[in-house]
């Protein structure tokens, strides 16, 4: 007999890998916002040239790579907390930062 799930499911998960995406998380958004306030300090630019600039170049391949970290960590989040018989029936979920509980609303 399968386990039946409520349409809200809450589960713990471990606050070092709470704390994991987290970090990952507020790296990704710092790193937006650096790159956000460049591009707005120099909006009225005649030219382009901030976009080929090695500081914006590197922001840029540090945002793509910390967006990767964030995306692999919540990826790992799901493979290991949700279980395989509903991860495909997922509407939303969320984790908590500071109680360690991810929340999934089902369809």
């Amino acid at each position: 007999m399968s386990k039946k799930f409520r349409r809200v499911n809450v589960y713990n998960v471990d606050e070092g890998t709470t704390k994991d995406i987290q970090e990952a998380d507020y790296d990704y958004q710092i790193c937006n916002e650096v790159i956000f306030k460049i591009l707005n300090t120099h909006k009225n630019d005649e030219d382009a040239s901030i976009l080929t600039s090695p500081l914006f170049t590197e922001y840029q391949k540090m945002a793509v790579s910390k967006k990767t970290s964030f995306e692999t960590k919540k990826t790992a989040l799901i493979n290991n907390y949700i279980p395989k018989e509903i991860v495909n029936r997922v509407k939303t979920w969320s984790l908590d930062y500071l109680t360690s509980e991810l929340t999934v609303v089902l369809q």
